[in-house]
C-alpha cells in the first residue's frame, strides 16, 4: 500500500514537470529538413514572405475529403486558398474548406481544422498563425534547410 501511494505521488509531483519539458513555447517553431517557402496573405490582406513554412509543425498539409483524411506534401501544392475564413471565425466552426491547387494544374477542396497553425521564419523574426486567419499561402521555392 505505501508503494502504491508513493508511485502515485510521484506522478502527481513529476507530471507537470514533464509535461512542461515537451511544451514549446510560442514564439519556438519547428525548423524542417526542407526549407518551404511561401507567401501567407492573412485575412486583413496582409502578405508575408517566410522560410521554413510548416503546418501544424509538418511539412505536409491534412484535411478531410468526405470521411477520408488525406495528406499532401509541401512540394506538390502550388497554392492554398482558405474559404469563408469570417463565417468561421464569427461561428468558431472548428473546419474551415481548403481549396487545394496542386503543381500540376489539378485542384480540390478539403476541410481543414481552423485551429491549426501555420509556422516560419521572416526577415523580421518567426511568426505563427491560426489557420482560419489565412486567406491564402502561395508556394515560392523548396530549398535543403539552413542549419
Amino acid at each position: 500500500m505505501k508503494t502504491v501511494c508513493f508511485i502515485i505521488a510521484c506522478i502527481i509531483v513529476f507530471s507537470p514537470g514533464i509535461q512542461s519539458m515537451s511544451q514549446k513555447e510560442r514564439d519556438e517553431i519547428t525548423i524542417p529538413h526542407e526549407n518551404f517557402r511561401a507567401v501567407i496573405t492573412d485575412i486583413d490582406g496582409v502578405a508575408t514572405e517566410g522560410d521554413n513554412i510548416t503546418f501544424d509543425d509538418q511539412v505536409v498539409v491534412f484535411a478531410k475529403r468526405g470521411s477520408t483524411t488525406v495528406y499532401i506534401p509541401f512540394e506538390r501544392l502550388s497554392s492554398i486558398e482558405l474559404i469563408d475564413n469570417e463565417n468561421v471565425i464569427s461561428k468558431e466552426l472548428e473546419e474551415i474548406d481548403m481549396k487545394l491547387v496542386l503543381k500540376d494544374g489539378s485542384e480540390f477542396t478539403t476541410m481543414g481544422r481552423s485551429h491549426h497553425e501555420i509556422t516560419g521564419k521572416t526577415q523580421f523574426g518567426r511568426f505563427r498563425i491560426r489557420l482560419d486567419r489565412v486567406r491564402s499561402i502561395e508556394f515560392i521555392s523548396t530549398e535543403p534547410a539552413n542549419e
